[in-house]
C-alpha cells in the first residue's frame, strides 16, 4: 500500500527514474517482456497480464527507501534510569546502511558510533549535535537534551573500630535510627525529606581507628575516614548528590567533638557526618527511650550537611557549638525543632525532595 500511494503521488518522478535507468534489473526485464508482448501477442488477455506485470515492476523499482532524494539527520535520547555516577545517556538513530555519524554531546566529548552510550558528570541541559553523511549527501541536527540530577541519598556506614568485632545490635540500631531521622525532617519540612540509600546501612572495617584513639587533629582524622569510606563506595554514587553518615563507636577523647562532627569537601563534594562515642552507644542503650540522644546527634550532624550552622535556641536541633548544653536540651528528639529560616535552607538543599 505504501508503494502504490507513493507511485500515485509521484508518477512523474517514478517515470523520470525509469528513463534515467535507475530501475532494478528485474523491472527492466519486465519492461522488455511487455514490449515483446505488445508487438507479437494479439491475445488481449495476455497483453493485460503483461501490463500488470509491468506496473508491479514500476512500483517495485520506485521504492521510497531506494530513492534518497534527501538525507535527514534525526536522533532519540533517553537517560538511563539509575542513580549511578556518572549519569549515562543513550542516543539512538534509525540506521541507514553506509551512513557515517559524527556526534558532539555538548560536554566536550565526541563519537562516531551509530548509537552511543555517553557518561555525563553533571545534570542539566546539553546541546547535542549529530552530522549524518551518505552518498555525498550530509545533514545535521542540534537539539537540547536534559540530564536529570541524580536524587540525593543519605548513606549510613557502620565503621567497625580496629581490632573490634562486628556488633549486630549496633548495626540494627543504625538501620532503625535512620528512618526515624528521615521522618523527623519530613515532619519539620512540610512533608519533604531526604532519600535513604538501599540498603539503609552498610559496614566497613577500619584499619586506622581503635576504640581508644584520640581525636587530636580532627580535620586529619576526618580526611582519613573520608578517603576510606568513599574508596569503598567507588563510582556507585554521585559525590555531589550524596552524604555519608559514619557511625564510629569510639570515644575520641575530645569533649567538644565527643558526639559528632560534620566535615565538608567542597572540591569533590564528599561530605561526611560522623557520629561517635556516647551517641552511638545511646542508639543501642538509650538514656531516655522517648528522647533519643543518638538520633538527635545524627539529625544534628545531618543538619550541617544541609548547610545549617549552630545556634543558641533552647530546644532547637542545631543548638550546640559554643552554646551551653543545659541539662536535657539535647535529649528532646524528636521534639526539637528547626527555625523557619533553617527550614527554608534545608528545603532548598540538593538532598531534599
Amino acid at each position: 500500500m505504501i508503494r502504490i500511494s507513493f507511485f500515485l503521488k509521484n508518477p512523474g518522478y517514478c517515470f523520470y527514474m525509469i528513463f534515467r535507468g535507475r530501475l532494478e534489473m528485474v523491472m527492466i526485464s519486465q519492461l522488455l517482456f511487455f514490449v515483446n508482448c505488445k508487438v507479437n501477442i494479439a491475445n488481449m488477455r495476455l497483453r493485460l497480464s503483461c501490463i500488470i506485470f509491468f506496473l508491479i515492476g514500476v512500483l517495485q523499482g520506485c521504492r521510497k527507501e531506494d530513492i534518497h532524494p534527501s538525507l535527514k539527520a534525526m536522533f532519540y535520547f533517553e537517560a538511563l534510569p539509575d542513580t549511578s555516577y556518572p549519569m549515562k545517556g543513550v542516543f539512538t538513530v534509525a540506521p541507514a546502511q553506509g551512513a557515517t555519524y559524527l556526534w558532539d554531546f555538548g560536554n566536550g566529548t565526541y563519537s562516531t558510533e551509530e548509537s552511543p552510550i555517553v557518561p555525563y558528570f553533571h545534570g542539566g541541559q546539553y546541546p547535542v549535535k549529530l552530522v549524518v553523511k551518505k552518498d555525498g549527501l550530509a545533514d545535521s541536527i542540534t537539539q537540547s537534551i536534559g540530564i536529570p540530577f541524580t536524587p540525593g541519598n543519605i548513606i549510613a556506614i557502620y565503621l567497625i573500630p580496629k581490632g573490634e568485632v562486628f556488633d549486630p545490635l549496633l548495626f540494627e540500631a543504625i538501620k532503625q535510627a535512620m528512618p526515624r531521622v528521615q521522618a523527623y525532617y519530613k515532619n519539620q519540612l512540610f512533608g519533604k525529606t531526604f532519600n535513604l540509600s538501599d540498603p539503609v546501612a552498610d559496614t566497613l572495617r577500619s584499619d586506622e581507628f581503635p576504640v581508644s584513639f584520640q581525636m587530636g587533629d580532627f580535620t586529619s582524622i576526618m580526611n582519613k575516614i573520608r578517603t576510606q569510606v568513599w574508596g569503598k563506595l567507588g563510582n556507585r554514587v554521585w559525590p555531589f548528590r550524596n552524604t555519608i553518615v559514619v557511625f564510629l563507636p569510639v570515644n575520641p577523647g575530645n569533649a567538644l567533638e565527643a558526639h559528632g562532627i560534620a566535615s565538608y569537601d567542597f572540591n569533590f563534594g564528599k561530605h561526611i557526618a560522623l557520629v561517635t562515642g556516647v551517641a552511638t552507644e545511646d542508639l543501642v542503650h538509650p538514656i531516655n527511650p522517648l528522647h533519643s540522644f543518638g538520633c538527635f546527634v545524627t539529625a544534628h550532624e545531618l543538619g550541617h550537611m544541609f548547610h545549617l550552622p549552630h545556634n543558641n535556641y533552647m530546644g532547637g536541633l542545631m543548638r550546640g557549638g559554643n552554646a551551653p548544653l543545659i541539662g536535657g536540651t539535647l535529649l528532646d528528639f524528636p521534639d526539637c525543632f528547626l527555625l523557619p529560616a533553617e527550614k527554608d535552607i534545608v528545603v532548598n538543599s540538593e538532598f531534599i525532595h
